[in-house]
């Protein structure tokens, strides 16, 4: 009976800890909504990265986006350009060890971004 009770009491303890914890947290945060509005280039995104140097990249319907906390810059693909994009509709984003961003478009072709060109 003594081990119930302590079990019961440790619980409860724990219980009222979680709460404080999650409701101090959650005073302290506050969010931003991005969209459109904002400059995003497309309310669908399918994809979201932040790289080591702070930007925060967004895979969309339309184009990739690089959001430096402020402003964003569009990438999307240009027929004229052999260099921009292959398609607009980006799935997937990863940065590898020395920087560059991975970005795979539907269709299934990868791109390589090198911010240091």
């Amino acid at each position: 009976m003594l081990i119930q009770f302590h079990k019961i009491i440790l619980i409860l303890t724990f219980g009222c800890l979680q709460f404080w914890n999650v409701n101090t947290f959650a005073q302290e945060i506050a969010f931003n909504h991005l969209t459109v509005q904002s400059g995003l280039s497309n309310n669908k995104v399918n994809t979201v990265i932040q790289d080591r140097t702070g930007f925060i990249w967004f895979g969309t319907e339309d184009g990739l986006n690089r959001y430096d906390g402020y402003n964003f810059k569009i990438f999307r693909h240009d027929p004229s350009d052999s260099n921009s994009l292959s398609g607009n509709s980006v799935w997937s984003l990863m940065e590898d060890h020395i920087g560059n961003i991975w970005i795979g478009t539907k269709g299934g072709v990868l791109n390589r971004f090198n911010p240091r060109k």
